[in-house]
């Protein structure tokens, strides 16, 4: 259910703006407003408690929002109802709270500085910044309980604790205890072949050339779809355990039918929202046979999981089946992700041309490696609806060439991140965020300052939702949205004493600082643990499909 609360209490008219800044002039519209809400609010928790809603609510945590632009809101809580959020305010488990946006009595912070009266009155936030004024508790102070993965540190491990309660009109509230985190949108991995989970390192030093030859044409003819599923649900829960809630997988292993009914079924196991990118392995003139097949009988409902065309394209396997990608995605109304402007700069202005002789050049596609196009042909691609998947590791380590993060920004383009393989990258958003934050702001040209840790979170998590096609699911914490929420723990020695949680979830987190992660409200990982799955189970499938497909045959 979306409340009509939460469409007023986040909203991106003036009203919500003046009452952000906290301007004089707008002290009593703001007042005003939050009566009005407050009413609203009650009114609605009844009509949910009549429904049976569900209601969670992500208390104490200093929030951290993306939309429009990357922002701290402090000592805020989060709630949700059916797996949406509904608002985001202070004191939402009791029914007090309004919820609207503005932190707890004080700006939104965005800026340099993070300590505001009424989040905690200094300045440091794993210091004295989200205790309460005048000696509180810090953030990553106190709490020091868990370095890394393990105990020690002289403290108690704190984790996030969950508990039962009731609202002010008795609604049944799931209370999960956010002290001493940051809550933040779950991030968006555009562009990942997860189903290279079981071959993790294999190639760390090679060449582009190196990897397709070792990849697709050595090891990729070895899968079995059992393998496919080991190495989906691996590496789908990789993905959750590492913060990534959403996960486009361009999956270019589906020999057969079997094997990408192995893959959709291990990413509908994992519980990750994930865009399945089908790329036909099969002769080309089944291609829309079998594509339409996978779409109906694995997509015809709606969830956690949708659906791309992972074309090859012209690029790759040439004009006749790029045209045959094309038409299929059309006749199914799906975007396409494809590799496209990775290939030199002939190959790219190539590319192109044919897909503007072809009636292509459009909307809902996303340029995968789009590293040797022009700062003109980045600006033809945004114009044309286009958006790109950075994966800054990959690209440079590989050679194909310097990411474009800040030219694809200035040239108007959506921009993501993506991890591509495992193989020989890294598997989560932390160092993907951090590598793109120092390759864009070490520019051979010197045009690349300008990039800052906000850009970095953005492309991390909502401009990554508008490339897959979520803009408007996820990627924030607007009401309405589907609730793919990520908790980072502060109290350990790597995160403690930040005076900028958005700097310290770009420059200084890592995997283990994800302490809860949630998917359409339901909490997938907690207290460091994922919950729904035997993880010894599913590493001695990933181990014995690692063994069988590396073997020499």
């Amino acid at each position: 259910m979306r409340l009509l609360s939460s469409r007023l209490a986040m909203s991106d008219g003036d009203m919500s703006m003046d009452c952000q800044r906290g301007t004089s002039a707008s002290t009593s519209s703001c007042f005003m407003r939050s009566r009005i809400l407050g009413d609203i609010l009650l009114s609605e928790k009844l009509l949910s408690k009549l429904l049976g809603v569900t209601v969670t609510v992500i208390k104490g945590g200093i929030v951290v929002d993306t939309e429009p632009q990357p922002v701290v809101l402090g000592r805020v809580d989060v709630r949700i109802e059916d797996g949406r959020i509904a608002a985001v305010g202070p004191d939402l488990a009791n029914g007090t709270g309004v919820g609207n946006g503005t932190g707890v009595g004080g700006e939104r912070t965005g800026g340099e500085r993070t300590g505001r009266e009424g989040i905690g009155g200094d300045k440091a936030v794993g210091g004295t910044v989200c205790g309460e004024r005048g000696g509180g508790r810090a953030v990553g102070g106190e709490r020091g309980g868990r370095e890394g993965s393990g105990g020690g540190g002289g403290g108690q491990s704190v984790g996030t604790r969950e508990a039962g309660g009731r609202g002010v009109d008795g609604e049944e509230v799931e209370v999960v205890d956010a002290s001493g985190m940051i809550v933040l949108p779950g991030f968006v991995d555009s562009h990942r072949h997860t189903w290279q989970a079981g071959i993790r390192a294999v190639v760390p030093d090679t060449t582009f050339d190196g990897y397709l030859r070792r990849i697709i044409r050595e090891l990729a003819p070895a899968y079995r779809p059992e393998d496919v599923h080991a190495g989906n649900l691996a590496g789908a829960l990789e993905c959750l355990g590492a913060g990534i809630t959403t996960l486009l997988d361009w999956s270019h292993v589906q020999f057969t039918p079997e094997h990408t009914d192995a893959a959709v079924r291990a990413l509908r196991e994992s519980g990750i929202r994930a865009v399945f990118g089908y790329c036909h392995g099969g002769p080309p003139e089944r291609l829309a046979e079998e594509g339409r097949r996978v779409h109906d009988v694995h997509f015809g409902t709606t969830g956690l999981l949708s659906m791309v065309i992972a074309a090859m394209g012209p690029e790759i396997a040439g004009p006749e089946v790029a045209l045959r990608e094309w038409r299929l995605a059309r006749d199914l109304d799906l975007p396409v992700t494809a590799h496209l402007g990775g290939h030199g700069p002939r190959s790219a202005t190539e590319g192109l041309a044919f897909l503007a002789d072809n009636g292509l050049f459009g909307p809902r596609t996303t340029y995968v490696h789009a590293n040797h196009y022009t700062d003109d042909q980045l600006k033809a691609i945004a114009g044309s609806g286009g958006n790109v998947s950075v994966s800054p590791i990959d690209e440079m380590g590989l050679g194909i060439g310097y990411p474009i993060t800040g030219r694809a920004l200035a040239a108007g383009l959506p921009t993501s991140l993506s991890i591509d393989t495992v193989a020989c990258s890294p598997g989560d958003m932390f160092s993907l965020m951090r590598a793109a934050f120092a390759m864009e702001r070490g520019r051979p040209d010197g045009q690349g300052m300008g990039f800052d840790t906000r850009d970095a979170l953005r492309i991390a998590t909502i401009e990554g939702a508008r490339v897959v096609g979520l803009g408007d699911e996820v990627g924030s914490l607007r009401p309405g949205k589907q609730a793919d929420l990520v908790l980072l723990r502060t109290d350990t020695l790597g995160m403690a004493a930040a005076y900028d949680p958005i700097g310290a979830v770009v420059l200084n987190a890592d995997t283990s600082a994800v302490d809860t992660v949630l998917v359409a409200g339901r909490v997938v990982k907690r207290g460091g643990r994922l919950l729904h799955h035997d993880v010894t189970e599913v590493l001695a499938a990933l181990a014995e499909s690692a063994r069988a497909v590396t073997t020499v045959r």
